[in-house]
């Protein structure tokens, strides 16, 4: 084989081509020079790259399905937010969520607070009341930590699919925004998809009161959309 062949890697072990006698009737290599000639001559046959044909049929169950949103209601274009609103609101959440990080590491490691140990309770600390109900301080929020912050938030979705809550309503929505400021990044797969579970209903909601006309301002919903469609990069979700 010629020294200047194409290699993509530096050769681990060298020989002297010239001092080897191979016959063409492949007899078995009777030395490890030989053997190391016979494999170099096999690789110089061999592509550097190859694609099967049957590549599909190889994959099989294990390809990526991507499964299309064609159940979201979508805005009529005139009712669309504007791209210059988006960009806007994705620019104070990235903000507001410097701010937050920022206080987070200035929170002392001491400090502590008795959170729920379960759904019922946490349900209850949310809102067990008028006079219960906890609105999301920062210093509280600041106090849970991520894997807590990920429960909080698949149980709000939870209680949304099952009615417990409604999501047109001022508490409901200040908390699913601050909890989306406080939610580090990446992202965990759960998470992820309780994020895009959210955003299916605020389209499905936002929708409806469209639809009824109503006075409720469809904002709050528009700009949770626009969190989690362009900032959290679910973008076939987003407007």
């Amino acid at each position: 084989m010629d020294e200047d062949s194409d290699c993509f890697v530096r050769r681990a072990l060298w020989f002297n081509h010239s001092q080897l006698q191979r016959s063409k009737t492949r007899a078995p290599p009777i030395n490890g020079h030989q053997y190391l000639y016979d494999v170099v001559q096999e690789a110089a046959k061999t592509p550097h790259a190859v694609c099967p044909n049957d590549v599909l049929q190889k994959i099989g169950n294990q390809q990526t399905i991507v499964i299309p949103n064609d159940d979201i209601p979508r805005l009529s274009r005139e009712l669309v937010p504007t791209s210059e609103w988006q960009l806007q609101q994705v620019a104070d959440f990235s903000h507001m969520r410097q701010l937050v990080e920022r206080r987070r590491l200035l929170q002392d490691d001491t400090s502590h607070f008795n959170f729920p140990s379960n759904e019922s309770e946490w349900h209850t600390f949310f809102f067990g009341g008028a006079d219960e109900k906890n609105l999301p301080l920062l210093n509280l929020l600041l106090t849970i930590n991520q894997p807590n912050l990920y429960a909080v938030l698949h149980f709000f979705v939870k209680w949304l699919e099952e009615g417990s809550i409604e999501l047109v309503n001022d508490f409901t929505l200040r908390w699913l925004y601050a909890i989306l400021a406080c939610i580090e990044l990446p992202l965990v797969p759960d998470s992820c998809s309780d994020m895009r579970e959210l955003a299916r209903r605020c389209h499905t909601e936002r929708h409806r009161l469209i639809a009824e006309s109503s006075d409720v301002s469809i904002t709050p919903l528009s700009l949770l959309i626009c969190i989690i469609g362009k900032y959290f990069q679910q973008f076939d979700l987003s407007d």
